[in-house]
């Protein structure tokens, strides 16, 4: 037959301590309090309630170490719980909050996964004459649960503000409440939605402590942003998308519908890659682009035919108000500008008297 005991003490002043490893076995002949055998669970500067704690241990090997603790309610039970698995003892954690000082504290377990206590319950107020406090003798169910939560007062970027295009470290800080070590807790990071086509990426946590505090750091590479603004690459910003990382030699199709009605008839519009670690060239140029955009309908001729005197007469189709200039030319390379007018409808008739110098003669209207 196989027998397992434990060993907590209290030990200069307030101090609990158990064995090294934690495992209750017997240290070898000769063993002395040092640290190689001895490993400090708590210690309270400011009470000796600590002195009066309990332990209780499940079949299964699983430990709670209770005890009365000064805190915001003047005092309360405070617990902490062993992990046989990862052979670990969790943080302090407050059980009790009542005005009501606690002491004598019993506990067991019930089966692996509840935790009962019985204990005294005092008032103590200056009112009550020495020795009148009255006493109550109180029980606490403790479910042991699982509890793993973010702690959003604790999550920032460094640096708060990076450039797009370069690299950012996430920090953040997972908490794990319950009363068992957690493995292989993922922490998933996100931008806009909490959604799969929205991940920026995840942190595997290998062991998360009882009661513990966990930093989670993430290197986030941070999107490059493509901006297409009016008249300037500083101009007015008509449409912004982030662009994703790329592998190299990848490229990524953006695309804009623009409403262009009542702006002027010619503009001109600038690609702008925001960031300046976001392409590894040898100009800053390369991470503009500009495109001239013209909302005046280019002109175009129609019918044309010889007038009895020689002359040719052709028709110019264009946008009503808007000055054009026919041009001639008899090689399609070289062009001298005829006559200029006004289209007062849309489309105008215009003569060409010159054209009985010529035997062959090409014409185009253009815009000025």
């Amino acid at each position: 037959m196989n027998l397992s005991f434990y060993r907590n003490w209290a030990a200069r002043g307030n101090t609990v301590r158990t064995p090294g490893n934690g495992s209750g076995a017997t240290p070898s002949p000769g063993w002395r309090e040092t640290s190689r055998w001895c490993q400090v669970l708590r210690t309270n500067e400011y009470s000796s309630n600590l002195a009066d704690f309990t332990m209780a241990a499940s079949g299964g090997g699983k430990r709670a170490l209770l005890w009365a603790e000064p805190s915001e309610n003047s005092s309360d039970l405070f617990g902490m719980f062993y992990d046989p698995a990862a052979q670990v003892w969790g943080a302090p954690k407050q059980l009790t909050h009542d005005p009501q000082t606690e002491r004598g504290t019993s506990a067991a377990f019930v089966g692996e996964g509840e935790l009962v206590t019985v204990y005294d319950r005092t008032l103590i107020s200056p009112t009550n004459a020495p020795g009148t406090s009255p006493t109550d003798l109180a029980a606490l169910v403790y479910p042991l649960g699982e509890d793993l939560a973010l702690d959003g007062n604790l999550f920032y970027c460094d640096p708060p503000n990076p450039n797009p295009g370069g690299t950012a470290t996430l920090h953040l800080k997972a908490l794990n409440l319950g009363d068992q070590v957690e493995t292989n807790v993922v922490v998933a990071f996100y931008r806009d939605a909490v959604q799969a086509a929205s991940e920026l990426g995840r942190v595997t946590l290998t062991n998360a402590l009882p009661q513990g505090t966990n930093d989670v750091t993430f290197a986030w590479p941070v999107p490059a942003t493509l901006s297409l603004t009016e008249d300037s690459a500083t101009g007015t910003n008509l449409f912004s998308q982030t662009v994703a990382a790329l592998a190299p030699g990848e490229s990524v199709e953006v695309s804009f519908v623009w409403n262009v009605a009542g702006l002027p008839n010619q503009l001109n519009v600038f690609a702008v890659l925001n960031g300046g670690s976001v392409s590894n060239n040898f100009s800053a140029a390369n991470l503009t682009a500009e495109l001239a955009i013209s909302q005046v309908t280019p002109p175009w001729l129609g019918d044309g035919q010889y007038l009895p005197d020689g002359s040719f007469q052709l028709t110019v189709h264009g946008d009503a108000g808007l000055s054009y200039t026919l041009q001639a030319s008899t090689n399609l390379v070289d062009w001298v500008p005829l006559q200029s007018f006004v289209s007062t409808n849309g489309t105008m008739t215009v003569v060409d008297s010159a054209a009985t110098n010529f035997t062959c003669w090409f014409y185009r209207a253009v815009t000025p």
